[in-house]
């Protein structure tokens, strides 16, 4: 069995967090089963909380340097397709928060998300090309971060 996401990155690999985020919302708003959220909803916050800690300033999630970050085999840079994935996790967080009547963390995980979206839209849209880019270097667009800003 692999690690688990409260104490360390699922499998070593940081963009498993947030899938394992985006399952747990998916697994609610098709199932709705809120036994199983409530046993997982400290787990899934200690998760968010402990990714929220690695984040830089901005709200940019910083992995260290020989994190693995898989989101295709190609060689690419990765990293607007990860900030667009821990967007979509803040996003799936706050849905979980909003059905555990969590309005603390509702408010919190939303400013996040909110700041984050904002930062990417104004810092990583390139309104020339009509594209996505890195909101901190320039690279070459992915079509990885086009498909993951519509999620």
């Amino acid at each position: 069995m692999g690690r688990t996401a409260d104490r360390s990155d699922i499998n070593g690999i940081v963009n498993y967090n947030f899938l394992w985020v985006v399952g747990h919302d998916a697994v609610q708003r098709y199932f709705a089963d809120t036994t199983y959220l409530r046993r997982e909803w400290p787990r899934i916050r200690a998760m968010m909380e402990g990714v929220a800690a690695k984040c830089d300033s901005n709200g940019l999630i910083s992995p260290p340097p020989n994190a693995w970050v898989f989101i295709d085999w190609v060689d690419f840079d990765k990293n607007t397709s990860l900030q667009m994935m821990w967007l979509w996790a803040q996003r799936a967080g706050v849905r979980l928060a909003e059905r555990m009547g969590d309005s603390v963390t509702v408010a919190d995980w939303s400013r996040r998300a909110d700041a984050l979206e904002k930062l990417l839209r104004e810092q990583g849209w390139d309104h020339v090309a009509g594209v996505w880019t890195d909101p901190v270097k320039p690279v070459l667009p992915s079509r990885h971060a086009q498909v993951l800003s519509l999620v």
